[in-house]
């Protein structure tokens, strides 16, 4: 019965163990990586809108400046898909505090720069110069800094979450581990006990058989055993009176 009863511990405490290992993963693959990752867009595509941004400095024609303006539009939409993401998986107060800053310096940059934009394709370079070194790098600066914040924020999410799956399959390995030592050491004490509880009496058995066979019929038979091991007994002890 205590064999059986660790072996159902165990089982039990293994699946429940699988389940929050399951449940677990599945929080880490499907939200902590995914938003990491999404922080991680919004901080590359930022550092490439502001490479962008510079390009239109160093062109002339109207055909290289609209391909710099779909790459930084494709850039944009790659942030806004990113910002969707995290505006949906982010729940605690500190993420949501860093995704507000995010949201709030990204569309003070994207008005900044879309002023840029209309001076230089009205050929206004030098007022265009002065409002991106006056204003439209300091918010992107600004906008670089929020997003590398929320960068590592939901990095370090993702790691604790990983950590804390790790902490779980090894608690749970360790505690299936000596529950099963247990059953075992228990099964192995029950079969050592059911042996002796044979033995013991069949080598009394086979002492008074000796005994009878040689004439000595003085032998006498305690019984203790039951079943077959106690009509065994009981009939050599027939015999022996």
């Amino acid at each position: 019965g205590l064999v059986l009863l660790l072996l159902v511990l165990v089982l039990s405490i293994g699946m429940q163990g699988l389940h929050a290992i399951g449940n677990s993963t599945a929080t880490l693959i499907d939200e902590d990586w995914v938003k990491a990752d999404a922080a991680a867009t919004i901080n590359t595509m930022t550092r490439a809108n502001a490479r962008r941004t510079l390009e239109l400095f160093l062109v002339s024609g109207a055909d290289e400046r609209a391909r710099i303006h779909e790459k930084i539009a494709s850039n944009k939409n790659d942030i806004t898909q990113a910002l969707q993401i995290l505006e949906r998986l982010v729940t605690s107060e500190s993420g949501k505090t860093l995704l507000a800053s995010v949201v709030e310096r990204r569309a003070a940059y994207v008005a900044s720069f879309s002023s840029v934009s209309a001076l230089i394709e009205s050929g206004q370079r030098e007022q265009a110069q002065q409002l991106v070194l006056s204003e439209t790098m300091p918010r992107l600066d600004a906008l670089q800094e929020s997003a590398q914040a929320l960068n590592a924020f939901q990095r370090r999410r993702a790691e604790d979450s990983g950590r804390a799956v790790a902490a779980m399959i090894s608690s749970s390995a360790t505690q299936m581990l000596v529950l099963g030592l247990l059953a075992l050491g228990a099964g192995a004490a029950f079969a050592i006990w059911l042996a002796r509880s044979i033995v013991r009496p069949l080598r009394r058995a086979v002492q008074v058989a000796q005994a009878v066979a040689g004439g000595d019929l003085s032998s006498r038979i305690e019984i203790t055993s039951c079943d077959v091991l106690r009509e065994l007994l009981q009939a050599l002890e027939i015999m022996n009176d």
